[in-house]
Formats: C-alpha cells, structure tokens, sequence
C-alpha cells in the first residue's frame, strides 16, 4: 500500500503530489485505487488510537495537463484530490491556510528560511519510515 501525505484544503478537497497518482506507464491512476484519511498520528491505515481519524474514498484525482512524472522530471508534482464524503473539521483536523500574498512571499519566502513539515518518512538516511507522525 502506498502512503503518500497531503493536506486539507476544504471539508471535501486536498492538496498532494501527483506522483502519488501516476504510473509513467498507466499515466493518472483512477481515483477508485485510493482512500484518503485525515486526524492520523499513527501509520498504519487501522490504528486504534486514531480516535479523531476520518476516512472517505476518493471520488476525483486532478492533476495539472503538464504533469507528466519522471518523463519531465517531476515538474507540476501537484494534485487535488476530491473526497466522497466530506471530512469534519474539529481542533486537530483543519485545513491549510493557502496564501497567496506577494508579500508574505517577499517577508517569508526568503533563501535560508526555515520552515516545519510533518510526515511519516525516513528519520535517518538508513532508516525505516516513521511509524508516528514527526
């Protein structure tokens, strides 16, 4: 099972990276092979510690017409992804606040500026993916 991450936009929408629904041989994957969650901590797609977890299968994949995976070397790796059921906002799941001001990007966009991720990836060069959410 792939795990890719991605963050909420709308009660119905989220942003990710098209890569995660590409194959360079089938092109865009159908929206059908995927499920999405949000209010995760934990990996694993059941953990039960995940009380405030929600979960839709996904009812639309958009990418942008340019993507086109290794063959253009993950240029426009961006993808929308729409749910079937709508997510419920409470204090640990709200969306991002997408910004587009100038000059925000002016005052914090700036080379050498460090920002935060969050993630379920590699913790050292060596290691495994992390199995709570970093």
């Amino acid at each position: 099972m792939q795990v890719c991450g991605g963050s909420l936009i709308s009660t119905t929408a989220l942003i990710s990276a098209a890569h995660c629904f590409w194959s360079d041989s089938e092109k865009k994957l159908p929206a059908t092979k995927y499920a999405v969650a949000v209010g995760k901590l934990y990996r694993p797609w059941n953990n039960l510690r995940d009380e405030e977890a929600q979960k839709s299968d996904v009812a639309e994949i958009k990418l942008t017409p340019r993507y086109q995976g290794a063959a253009a070397n993950y240029q426009d790796d961006i993808a929308i992804v729409v749910v079937v059921t709508p997510f419920g906002y409470l204090p640990s799941i709200r969306p991002v606040c997408i910004n587009f001001d100038v000059l925000f990007d002016m005052q914090q966009m700036i080379p050498g500026t460090m920002g935060k991720v969050a993630g379920w990836g590699l913790t050292t060069s060596a290691g495994g993916a992390s199995q709570i959410l970093k």
